[in-house]
C-alpha cells in the first residue's frame, strides 16, 4: 500500500495533510483525485502538525490559523527543513499547518515552486515575489498581530 501512496504521490494524484489536534492526537489525511498535478484546495488549518513526513522532492506551504499563506518552498528533506525555519525564520510563530505536494524531479519542484510563488503571493516569501503590493500586505499582516518588529533586520549580538 505504501508503495502504491508513494507512487500516487509522485504523479500529483494524491495530497497527504498531517494535523495536530488540541488533545495531541495526530491525524493524518490523503486526499485522491482522478487527474494527476491537481492543485491543493483551500486549507482551513486547525493545529499545529506534526513533524513531516514526505520522502523525495517535496513543494511545501505554510499557513496560518485563518489558512493564510505564510511561505512555499521545496526541500528534498522535509523534517531538517522545518526544523531550520523554526530556528531561523520568526514568521513560524505565525504557522500552524503545512501542507505538502510530492513530484517526480528536483526541476518539476522548483518549476512549481516559482509559479505557486507568482499565482498565491505567499506573504513572507521574498525571492521570486515582485508583487509591488506584496510590502503592504505584509506590514498590514505584522501590524494586526503588533509584531512590527519583524520588519526590522537582525543585528548579531
Amino acid at each position: 500500500m505504501r508503495a502504491a501512496f508513494a507512487e500516487l504521490e509522485s504523479h500529483g494524484y494524491l495530497v497527504r495533510r498531517r494535523k495536530r489536534y488540541a488533545n495531541g492526537r495526530f491525524v493524518t489525511t490523503l486526499e485522491l483525485y482522478d487527474t494527476p498535478g491537481h492543485a491543493l484546495p483551500d486549507v482551513v488549518p486547525t493545529k499545529k502538525s506534526l513533524k513531516p513526513t514526505p520522502r523525495g522532492e517535496v513543494l511545501y506551504r505554510h499557513w496560518d490559523e485563518n489558512g493564510l499563506l505564510l511561505y512555499v518552498g521545496v526541500t528534498n528533506r522535509a523534517t531538517s527543513r522545518e526544523r531550520a525555519h523554526a530556528k531561523v525564520s520568526p514568521w513560524m510563530e505565525f504557522w500552524v499547518e503545512t501542507t505538502y505536494e510530492q513530484h517526480p524531479s528536483r526541476a518539476s519542484v522548483e518549476a512549481a515552486e516559482a509559479a505557486a510563488i507568482l499565482d498565491e503571493q505567499p506573504l513572507f516569501n521574498v525571492a521570486g515575489n515582485d508583487d509591488p503590493e506584496a510590502p503592504r500586505r505584509l506590514r498590514r499582516y505584522l501590524a494586526e498581530r503588533n509584531r512590527l518588529d519583524l520588519l526590522l533586520p537582525k543585528v548579531p549580538a
